[in-house]
């Protein structure tokens, strides 16, 4: 399994207290693979002391180089591999408070500063004072808040000026989102809400019925005309309508701009694993409605949750090679079985066995391939999640737990090193065999999808 935790559950774990729950979350390593992302550099930035440099060393003895980073120019998250403190030194930080000097043009000189000068005396006839003046006083309220002092015609300079100064206020300023977020609610006193599991449908009463999914594509779709807009526009899109509507239950005196975006951050990291940690029950229920919502099989729980159930996981999962064995053994007898022939290969037959059960807390496929009287079962696994790479961090658990489970490889490879890595990476990785019984298990990478199978033949 995956596991991204927040980074309230890291210091949380540096209690003395919680030095045994510590000690047994880094033993589940040799079953489970930690990860850090941007977002916890991004919280940890925030630490003007070098203290941020000891927090980044403590939170390596868990999630060793698994960093994932939201790769801008590819609309994706990725994984790479870099120590904490290494991807602290190397990341380029982004001050939003900066933002109105950024648009000002401030800094600028020779060509580029003398177009940004002339551009900024553009006039944008906008009629925003006509417009909010015939609004009707529940929406002129609102935009009266937003913008005091309306005008139908403005400079681009001004426009600019006008939005990095909402932009600044909104991150410096808590009492200014708290406005923003107060007159949300009020607009919203009227509106019935029903949650759908997957989306949140309202109405005004007036017959005007919407769905909160629909707004957030919508808006994110309009605001991103000229360019594909990334999940994690959706995400924080979602995020930040839960809170406005205060959907997620937090109280308006704590409600703060910045950490929406911190939380939708590690919400959108968090989506790309398996158990998604932290100890605010507010962000868990709000993540949990956006993964719902953007259909990810990631689940968000609090600490004390995830110790309960990866303690339960230890005494069912496979923990010896005859379990795992047992375990295959009796889904293959009993489990829904449909079959198909190959598309490819129309000789050979394909018998999927629907199945429950995560076999080394990783393949949740099983898969009989026969052909000429002969055959070969397989474990592999299909990401629910919104994951679209591979981890080597997962090939060396499941290598090194094999090697455990079956003693040294046929071609005593032994276990998993950087050798590995540069094999898979070449695309012409050895993986490893093991001969038990009348049985011959190996795990390798298919090239055609570079996804890691477990076969076990007579």
């Amino acid at each position: 399994m995956r596991i991204y935790m927040d980074i309230n559950v890291f210091a949380a774990m540096r209690d003395s207290d919680r030095r045994a729950d510590l000690d047994y979350l880094i033993e589940q390593k040799k079953h489970h693979v930690f990860l850090f992302s941007d977002a916890h550099l991004d919280d940890l930035n925030r630490d003007a002391t070098a203290l941020k440099f000891a927090d980044l060393e403590f939170m390596q003895r868990l999630v060793d180089g698994n960093y994932l980073v939201n790769v801008a120019n590819e609309k994706r998250c990725n994984i790479f591999r870099a120590a904490p403190i290494e991807a602290f030194r190397s990341r380029q930080f982004q001050d939003l408070s900066g933002i109105g000097d950024l648009l000002s043009g401030a800094g600028m000189d020779g060509m580029f500063g003398q177009l940004f000068t002339t551009l900024r005396k553009l006039v944008l006839p906008l009629n925003l004072a006509t417009n909010i003046a015939a609004m009707d006083e529940e929406s002129r309220e609102f935009w009266l808040r937003l913008i005091p002092n309306p005008k139908d015609v403005y400079t681009l300079g001004e426009w600019l000026d006008l939005c990095s100064a909402f932009l600044r206020d909104l991150v410096k300023d808590k009492t200014y989102y708290k406005g923003v977020r107060g007159t949300f609610s009020d607009a919203l006193l009227k509106v019935n809400f029903k949650d759908t599991g997957s989306d949140f449908q309202f109405s005004d009463g007036q017959g005007s019925h919407h769905s909160l999914l629909s707004i957030v594509r919508k808006g994110v779709d309009d605001a991103n005309k000229d360019k594909t807009p990334g999940l994690d526009d959706y995400v924080f899109s979602a995020f930040l309508m839960l809170n406005l509507f205060g959907l997620d239950g937090e109280k308006n005196k704590k409600a703060i701009f910045s950490n929406t975006q911190t939380d939708a951050d590690h919400a959108f990291f968090g989506g790309h694993c398996d158990y998604v940690v932290s100890n605010d029950t507010g962000f868990v229920v709000k993540a949990n409605m956006v993964y719902n919502m953007f259909e990810t099989s990631a689940t968000a729980m609090t600490l004390d949750q995830l110790l309960i159930r990866l303690r339960y996981q230890d005494q069912t999962d496979e923990r010896t090679s005859s379990s795992l064995l047992k375990s295959m053994i009796h889904d293959l007898q009993g489990a829904l079985v449909t079959s198909e022939p190959g598309i490819r290969f129309p000789w050979r037959t394909y018998s999927n066995f629907h199945v429950t059960t995560i076999y080394m807390d990783y393949f949740n496929e099983l898969q009989q391939i026969s052909e000429n009287g002969a055959s070969v079962v397989t474990l592999a696994k299909t990401d629910h999640s919104w994951s679209s790479f591979t981890m080597y961090a997962e090939h060396a658990v499941l290598v090194n737990r094999l090697v455990g489970l079956f003693g040294l490889d046929e071609m005593a490879l032994g276990l998993f090193t950087d050798t590995d890595i540069e094999e898979l990476q070449l695309g012409e990785w050895k993986g490893r065999s093991w001969d038990v019984g009348q049985s011959r298990i190996t795990i390798y990478v298919t090239r055609s999808t570079g996804r890691v199978h477990l076969g076990i033949s007579s």
